[in-house]
């Protein structure tokens, strides 16, 4: 990550980006996967982290989050984790080994909100639809900035 010169000077420590992104669009069933429309937009989000150097990937046991990272995942040929519970283990994991990393998370509209409440968010995040991407930024334990980007696929 490119942080410059800063940290040295103020005695702050290094900066943690983590981000968030909900599964894309899924099919119905138990344990669904991705519809086309969701592969495709898989494949944005690939693009779009396509310069983002990560340090890990994470998503949940449901197909839907795996399928949504793995097209990043194979492009950076990384592995996507799944054996973490998102509301409050990944939170601390992150926080308390991941700090100065860069990590991708893929959750779900009802993980996401204490994802983002226990990594110390000040607001549960206003989900709406798919293609939503938080970048969060945090420095010292505490979440500094949270921008909100979205992304799609384009039209076919």
């Amino acid at each position: 990550g490119e942080t410059g010169e800063t940290g040295e000077d103020t005695g702050e420590g290094p900066l943690t980006t983590v981000y968030v992104v909900r599964h894309a669009e899924k099919d119905s069933g138990s344990n669904p996967g991705l519809t086309e429309q969701g592969a495709a937009r898989a494949q944005a989000l690939a693009v779009r982290m396509d310069d983002v150097v990560l340090d890990a990937i994470y998503a949940t046991e449901f197909r839907r989050t795996q399928e949504t990272v793995q097209p990043t995942a194979d492009a950076k040929d990384m592995e996507v984790l799944v054996d973490i519970e998102p509301k409050e283990e990944l939170p601390a994991l992150i926080l308390d080994s991941h700090v100065g990393d860069t990590i991708l998370h893929a959750g779900h509209s009802f993980t996401i909100p204490s994802f983002m409440e226990n990594i110390g968010a000040d607001e549960a995040p206003a989900l709406s639809g798919y293609g939503q991407l938080w970048i969060l930024s945090i420095q010292d334990g505490e979440v500094i900035e949270v921008d909100l980007e979205t992304f799609s696929a384009p039209d076919e």
